[in-house]
């Protein structure tokens, strides 16, 4: 452990409403920064107005989120919540259901940063050979139906 070397910042996880400092070893070189209290709540990724919004109390992510405005090519079910502490929470399907919670009605912090992701097509290759042989059939069985009815005119 001597050996290794910190990469980062420590994630605290202090309530915003009383933030008590946990007992925590310092070692020689450890600096300890305690940035002023940020105004900004911000909001990046697939949004039409990436921006740092000013902080209201009481307000919720998804009205954050709503004021920013979702592109077409976002990915509402895997939205980030970056506390401002260092901690991250998901939005993901999997998450929401195995902690029973969403974060559209999370209040947010002053400092705390949404994150909107892309859709990424998850499809196979096999997938996607299938998804076009069905689409060429589809094209050949309608051109052949409309020789078909092309004969039967003319007849």
């Amino acid at each position: 452990i001597q050996g290794l070397k910190a990469t980062g910042r420590i994630a605290l996880d202090l309530d915003p409403e009383k933030p008590v400092l946990p007992s925590i070893v310092l070692q020689g070189g450890d600096i300890v920064v305690m940035p002023q209290r940020p105004s900004f709540v911000g909001v990046f990724g697939e949004v039409y107005a990436e921006t740092a919004l000013i902080h209201r109390p009481g307000t919720t992510m998804g009205e954050y989120i709503q004021k920013a405005g979702l592109t077409r090519d976002a990915d509402a079910d895997n939205i980030l919540l970056i506390r401002a502490d260092g901690t991250v929470e998901s939005n993901s399907a999997r998450f929401t259901s195995f902690m029973g919670s969403s974060l559209n009605s999370k209040k947010l912090m002053p400092g705390d940063t949404i994150y909107v992701p892309s859709l990424v097509d998850r499809r196979t290759a096999y997938s996607l050979l299938v998804q076009g042989a069905k689409d060429w059939t589809t094209i050949l069985y309608q051109f052949g139906l409309g020789a078909v009815g092309f004969k039967v005119l003319r007849n």
